[in-house]
C-alpha cells in the first residue's frame, strides 16, 4: 500500500501490474506519464496530508497540460518542478462526485504499444473529465 494514496490493495496491484507490464514490453513509453497521472489523480485522499494535496494536484495539472494544451512529457515534468517549487500550501480540490468512467483495468492486456498509448489516452481523458468541477482551478496553475 501507498502511504498517502487511498487506493485498495487489489487496485494498487493492478496498478504495479500494469507498470511492470509496460516496462517490460515498452521500456518508457511517452504514455507512461498519462498512465501515472491517471492512477494518482483518479485516488485522491480526504487533504488531510499535504502530500496527497500535492500529488492530486501536480498530477491535474499534468493531465492539464498533456491533453489540453498538448505538452510532451518532458514538458509536464519542467512545469511540475515549476509549480511544486513555486507552491508552499497545496489546495484541498473536491474530488468528483462520480469516478471516471475507466480505470486502470481499461490498461490490461493492451495489444501493444500503439494500443497502450490509446488506452493511456482514453483513461486520462475519463480521469479528467471527472474533475471537471475543479478544471478552472486546474487551468489557472497551468496558466490560462
Amino acid at each position: 500500500m501507498h502511504a498517502y494514496v487511498p487506493a485498495t490493495a487489489h487496485c494498487w496491484r493492478i496498478f504495479g501490474e500494469v507498470q511492470a507490464d509496460e516496462m517490460q514490453r515498452f521500456g518508457y513509453p511517452a504514455a507512461h506519464r498519462l498512465v501515472v497521472d491517471a492512477y494518482m489523480a483518479s485516488h485522491p485522499g480526504d487533504g488531510t496530508d499535504h502530500r496527497d494535496r500535492q500529488s492530486v494536484a501536480v498530477h491535474l495539472v499534468s493531465l492539464c497540460g498533456v491533453l489540453e494544451r498538448g505538452w510532451t512529457p518532458a514538458a509536464a515534468l519542467l512545469a511540475l518542478r515549476r509549480f511544486v517549487s513555486k507552491e508552499t500550501e497545496f489546495p484541498l480540490l473536491a474530488p468528483p462526485t462520480a469516478p471516471p468512467e475507466l480505470t486502470v483495468r481499461s490498461m490490461v492486456a493492451s495489444a501493444d504499444a500503439a494500443d497502450y498509448d490509446r488506452r493511456a489516452h482514453l483513461w486520462a481523458w475519463s480521469v479528467w473529465r471527472a474533475w471537471g468541477a475543479e478544471h478552472v482551478r486546474i487551468r489557472s496553475y497551468v496558466g490560462g
